[in-house]
């Protein structure tokens, strides 16, 4: 089984069995407008920004090939930012929502201060 695990760093280190930092992304919360914006608007707003689309399409297909020669076993794979509310939790959905579309099974947790 996989579970894609959204944390933020700010609580330590999850327990996971592969990290990945998307902290570099541009964090929703520094736009003041954005901060109290709808859940869509903040998708929409990741979605845009230059490299998003190329790295979940990325770490779905690393994450498939783990899936496909471990079927049978527990896999976690958390995306990690400074608090867990943006920038993590979209790309955990946007993962998700790939991986789905391809057949492959898989859990979503998100972290107590997720926005999305």
């Amino acid at each position: 089984m996989i579970t894609l695990m959204s944390w933020g760093f700010k609580y330590g280190k999850p327990e996971s069995n592969f990290l990945f930092d998307v902290s570099y992304l541009v964090n929703p919360w520094r736009n003041l407008e954005l901060r109290d914006a709808p859940r869509d608007k903040i998708i929409e707003f990741m979605h845009q920004q230059e490299g998003f689309t190329e790295l979940v399409n990325a770490m779905a297909d690393l994450i498939a090939i783990y899936e496909k020669l471990w079927s049978n076993d527990n896999l976690v794979f958390a995306f990690c930012c400074s608090a867990g509310e943006y920038r993590s939790p979209v790309v955990v959905e946007a993962v998700s929502d790939i991986l789905k579309a391809r057949g492959i099974r898989c859990e979503v947790s998100h972290g107590k201060n997720s926005k999305i």
